[in-house]
């Protein structure tokens, strides 16, 4: 049982992206099982999907291993001088718009609507 906040964020940024990235697995296997059981081939979609997985953990890995090594145990960000809020603040940005999970899902769903 964690003893304080730290303890409690720390716990929660390991449990959850293991979690949730290992549902994303297992529904990605079992999809690739029930094409390979209907149609016996794989297709463009497939392939997109297993690179946004790859994606996924990696992702997933870096928050887990920046949990363990103490993200979110200092200060507040507020306290931080101006320049360094902003470097941060641009890094996060940078970070949202070029998550290539979401990309590689995006197109994943297009192939999948859209016949080739």
């Amino acid at each position: 049982m964690p003893r304080s906040r730290a303890d409690h964020w720390e716990a929660v940024l390991i449990i959850v992206p293991t979690v949730c990235t290992g549902l994303a697995t297992a529904c990605f296997l079992l999809r690739l099982y029930s094409r390979c059981l209907a149609t016996y081939k794989l297709r463009i979609e497939d392939a997109l999907m297993g690179a946004g997985l790859l994606c996924t953990w990696g992702a997933a890995i870096s928050i887990v291993y920046s949990a363990i090594h103490g993200v979110g145990t200092g200060g507040s960000i507020w306290a931080l001088p101006r320049e360094q809020k902003l470097r941060i603040a641009l890094r996060a940005l940078r970070h949202i718009f070029s998550d290539k999970a979401a990309q590689n899902g995006s197109v994943s769903i297009l192939a999948a609507v859209s016949p080739i």
